[in-house]
């Protein structure tokens, strides 16, 4: 089975230098009975973004907007916010 979810932001993260950030958090099995076989990420509009911190491994600027994630990394976050036109 197959399960696609669209994330909205967890919070406004204050970024440094007076910006602001979105965070998305996201718990893979924190207090959960829930098993995966596989978790993978894609990042939509990532030409439209600019990304402050986050451990899903996207790269935009080159390419990588879809990541396979590791099993047994309990926490993934990514803070961005709109690039500057």
């Amino acid at each position: 089975m197959q399960l696609n979810f669209t994330k909205q932001p967890s919070f406004n993260y204050p970024g440094t230098g007076g910006s602001s950030y979105e965070r998305y958090d996201m718990v893979t099995r924190l207090g959960s009975s829930l098993s995966f076989t596989s978790l993978s990420a894609t990042l939509l509009g990532g030409e439209w973004i600019e990304i402050g911190a986050q451990n899903y491994g996207f790269d935009p600027e080159n390419g990588v907007e879809e990541v396979n994630l590791d099993l047994g990394q309990e926490y993934y976050y990514l803070d961005v916010c709109r690039r500057a036109e």
